[in-house]
């Protein structure tokens, strides 16, 4: 009960006093009463301001959530995802706390949805997946504590949940409903980003600013993940420990959290600006920030992303799968020098810059590349991806090799042969995928051997066609491709100029590539075009030594990744297994998910198989 007071209170009546300091006295208090009145009148007139401000924004918020209902009701998808899209990002754009959580896999899912990339309008928010059991049934949940015991224990950014401020939680609880409602107290409370771990440590002092601007159009490609304007930069803050903190609460990553994206702006560590102050917004502000330490992890792994298939892109996704997954191979395109004419070598670059600022666990498109390799790879047929991978490779190395007429030279030993080849093929292809083999040909008439030196990107291993589908070994193949054999051809000798009825030929590798690509003959075409079954088992740890020439001391190689192909010759399907962050992923188009049963040792249809140097 309420009682309302209505006696006067008697006040005290204050004596006269002519001195003149009083008379001053009191006129300061008359002045500094009007003073407050005036400062009261002018919060309690702000206070209104905000209110009605406040109701004037929820209710343009309903009646948008009854407008997209409408619109969903009848039909009108796409107009109701381009009205829904342009004001969140809106909302995302307001300098608000970013304090409210959302499961990340159901942010995930909203993000494609906005994008288009999902079809099936989100279900209701489920905010319990990232909370204890005993604290499930709660409408409200406030974190106030580091480590708080109502998150799941281990709670992680880009896994778990993604921050967003209080209005866009509100429209977006309204439109989709669900729960629970979950914020933090960002005064109180850190949520940390532990970098992965390596042996070596950078400390900078740094002008280390996340630039939450608007991703640029890379070749008219469509970002994924909603866009934030230029006002919401957020800063590194320092917490005098060895991993970073960000005011956001978001993945420090070249990769983006579902809601927003973000981006380093320097691509290197060592591109950091050296200085104790940073930018906190446009307007030039600056704070001084003391030494903080980064764990640097160079070459960066990619976020892990799928490519859509239209319809027989399969063979183009996982080959480009299998090369992304080697980092350094990544690391040394993207400080190639752009030039126009070097097509192929740019458009990669762009692949690579794209899935950087990709979702991870989202899809993208690889239309560029797709469109300059219409005139040899058509869209409307089904395609072979070795074909597709040495012609790829092949166009990186001409765009950055001077095209002059290349001789065909002669030379005594394999390192004149290799010195000589490097010299005149200076680039990243030849760096890191090529190798060289010798041609051993042993002449009856002189008795001596004649050798060729050859370079190349990968090894052809011609499988056995055995009339019932038996397991084969890699081991067996390259016994059999590299074991001395007699060639009923005539001959020629090079040392004696006599001429042989037939030649006993060896092949040796006589220079090891850094990756080492394997190329298994599945499709025959003799007597009939066909594709052999055999199924093929393969090591994760090669080693090839006894095929190489004596020069070579160690030669033992890891498996990378690998090309699995499905089916019949003229009606088969593509996918990868490729390591990405210490971890094996299933690369099937748009559908990319952890191997955790090992299928990457197991998949008997391994077509082209990649190994990195140990």
């Amino acid at each position: 009960m309420f009682i309302c007071c209505k006696t006067k209170i008697k006040k005290t009546k204050q004596p006269i006093n002519n001195d003149s300091e009083v008379r001053s006295f009191n006129k300061g208090n008359e002045e500094q009463y009007k003073q407050e009145k005036k400062d009261k009148n002018s919060f309690e007139e702000q206070i209104s301001k905000q209110s009605n401000q406040t109701e004037e924004c929820n209710q343009e918020m309903y009646n948008l959530v009854n407008q997209i209902q409408v619109f969903r009701e009848k039909g009108q998808i796409k107009e109701s995802i381009d009205i829904e899209k342009e004001y969140v990002n809106s909302l995302l754009s307001e300098d608000l706390p970013i304090t409210y959580f959302i499961e990340y896999r159901w942010a995930l899912h909203y993000t494609g949805f906005l994008e288009r990339k999902k079809k099936i309008i989100p279900k209701e928010i489920n905010n319990n997946k990232i909370l204890t059991v005993e604290h499930k049934i709660k409408d409200t949940i406030h974190i106030t504590i580091q480590n708080d015991p109502q998150l799941i224990p281990n709670i992680q950014p880009e896994k778990h949940y993604s921050l967003v401020n209080e209005r866009a939680w509100k429209f977006i609880q309204t439109l989709y409903g669900g729960g629970p409602t979950i914020t933090i107290d960002l005064d109180n409370v850190k949520l940390q980003i532990h970098q992965n771990e390596i042996k070596e440590t950078q400390v900078v002092q740094q002008k280390c600013q996340l630039e939450a601007n608007q991703l640029e159009q890379i070749n008219d490609e469509p970002n994924n993940g909603l866009l934030l304007p230029l006002e919401s930069q957020k800063d590194l803050i320092n917490d005098s420990t060895t991993h970073v903190t960000v005011t956001t609460i978001l993945p420090l990553k070249f990769s983006t959290d579902p809601l927003i994206n973000i981006k380093f702006s320097s691509q290197n560590i060592d591109d950091f600006d050296q200085t104790t102050s940073r930018n906190l917004n446009d307007k030039n502000q600056t704070v001084q920030t003391n030494i903080i330490k980064i764990y640097s992890n160079i070459p960066i792994e990619l976020p892990i992303v799928g490519f859509y298939n239209p319809k027989y892109d399969c063979y183009m996704n996982a080959t480009l799968q299998c090369l992304l997954s080697f980092s350094k191979f990544n690391q040394k395109i993207l400080k190639i020098k752009k030039q126009q004419d070097r097509l192929f070598t740019t458009a990669y670059q762009n692949l690579i810059k794209l899935i950087q600022n990709a979702i991870p666990g989202s899809s993208i498109t690889v239309d560029l590349l797709k469109n300059i390799c219409q005139k040899k790879f058509k869209d409307t047929q089904q395609q072979d991806s070795h074909e597709f991978l040495l012609f790829f490779l092949s166009q990186i190395k001409e765009e950055l090799t001077e095209k002059k007429n290349q001789e065909k030279k002669e030379f005594n030993t394999a390192i004149k042969a290799w010195e000589f080849y490097q010299g005149k093929n200076p680039d990243v292809i030849t760096e890191l995928f090529a190798g060289q083999v010798a041609n051993k040909n042993y002449c009856l008439k002189c008795k001596k051997t004649c050798e060729v030196f050859d370079p190349v990107l990968d090894l052809n291993l011609p499988l056995q066609n055995y009339a019932v589908i038996q397991e084969i070994k890699l081991k067996e193949c390259l016994y059999s491709y590299f074991r001395e054999e007699q060639i009923l051809n005539e001959w020629v000798c090079n040392l004696c100029q006599q001429q042989n009825k037939y030649l006993i030929r060896k092949i040796l590798i006589t220079q090891k590539p850094q990756f080492l690509i394997i190329h298994l003959k599945r499709f025959a075409q003799f007597p009939r075009n066909q594709k052999i079954q055999n199924e093929i088992s393969y090591p994760e740890v090669l080693n090839i030594q006894e095929f190489c020439d004596e020069n070579i001391t160690k030669a033992e190689y890891r498996l990378k990744s690998l090309i699995s192909h499905q089916g019949q010759l003229n009606n088969g399907h593509y996918k990868a297994y490729a390591q990405r962050q210490n971890e094996w992923y299933e690369f099937d188009d748009d559908i990319v998910t952890k191997d955790k049963g090992n299928r990457h040792l197991t998949d008997k249809g391994a077509y082209i198989i990649f190994y990195e140097a140990i």
